[in-house]
């Protein structure tokens, strides 16, 4: 069980620092995203022709409510199409009438969403990180037969027909 017991403190306090609320900000060992997010969905042929260069810059798209830990989404929810352009590398700008949502809808459903790997997959990465510090020593300890018995380790006293048992009941130590 001491084998056990830095796993357990580990995968506790990642479970800790996963619960704590915060918008995308360090908050103890952990950074925490909440909010909104948009995620690409492709471009819309009918804003193709426009004169207007911030309309061809438009593209179609999901703003989803979002929860992660270290930019890895764990949930997204509430998705409803919008049409968007970038402003910064952190800031859209978005239409989110009927009229945008009908040209989206008409192209796009939510499964064409493009999540990036990390963000989309990150979740199944520490999913599988922690079944290995938590797994890995309990699956080791019983492949192994840790402590199940009551001999001290390296203490044989079993012989075989050929061997001579050891003075002192096989103790190599015993005098």
């Amino acid at each position: 069980m001491k084998r056990l017991l830095p796993a357990f403190a580990v995968a506790a306090v990642l479970a800790g620092a996963a619960l704590l609320p915060a918008a995308a900000e360090a908050k103890g060992i952990a950074i925490i995203n909440t909010g909104e997010d948009i995620f690409e969905a492709g471009p819309v042929p009918e804003l193709a022709d426009a004169t207007d260069p911030q309309v061809q810059r438009m593209r179609a798209g999901f703003k989803c409510s979002v929860f992660g830990v270290f930019w890895a989404y764990v949930h997204w929810w509430g998705c409803e199409p919008v049409l968007f352009f970038k402003d910064s590398s952190d800031s859209f700008t978005y239409d989110n009438s009927d009229v945008a949502k009908a040209m989206v809808t008409a192209h796009y459903k939510q499964s064409d969403m493009k999540i990036g790997f990390w963000a989309g997959n990150g979740r199944w990465i520490f999913l599988g990180a922690l079944v290995l510090f938590v797994g890995g020593p309990i699956l080791l300890g019983l492949i192994s037969g840790g402590g199940g018995g009551t001999q001290s380790p390296g203490f044989d006293d079993s012989a075989s027909d050929d061997e001579q048992p050891r003075p002192g009941g096989g103790n190599p130590f015993a005098s």
